[in-house]
């Protein structure tokens, strides 16, 4: 499969939460990092935009990386930790945090975590955000 097919496969069995088909694209070889063509986003960019703990934590485990960021579109340079301080997702925040997400990286358009999470008025989330390293 090319990339752009690989990632559409992996974008689908998330948006499906299809747990046990995500694994079988992985085993047989599938690249966990791929970006679609749209939107650029890897599987993990999607399963942190949607708040699937469980499948964020799989990819890791696999191997995703935890501060790759959207290529393309409106996104460009969110990473996983972005997506999920804006949706306001301490769960998942806390797991990207221990391992290893960048909580000061900067998107193409200057957003951070945690300005994303002041934008949407997330005081527990900027709270969090801040007592784990984040600066304006």
């Amino acid at each position: 499969m090319a990339n752009e097919e690989d990632a559409q496969a992996l974008l689908t069995k998330i948006a499906y939460q299809d747990l046990e088909g995500l694994k079988g694209l992985i085993a047989s070889g599938v690249d966990i990092n791929a970006q679609d063509d749209m939107q650029g986003n890897t599987a993990l960019i999607a399963a942190c935009t949607y708040g699937f703990t469980d499948i964020a934590k799989y990819l890791i485990s696999e191997g995703a990386d935890v501060d790759e960021a959207s290529d393309t579109g409106p996104g460009a340079g969110y990473t996983c930790l972005m997506m999920v301080a804006r949706n306001a997702n301490p769960e998942l925040v806390k797991f990207l945090l221990s391992k290893g997400a960048d909580i000061n990286a900067k998107a193409k358009d200057g957003s951070t975590a945690l300005s994303l999470a002041m934008k949407e008025n997330e005081a527990k989330m900027v709270a969090l955000l801040k007592a784990n390293g984040a600066t304006e």
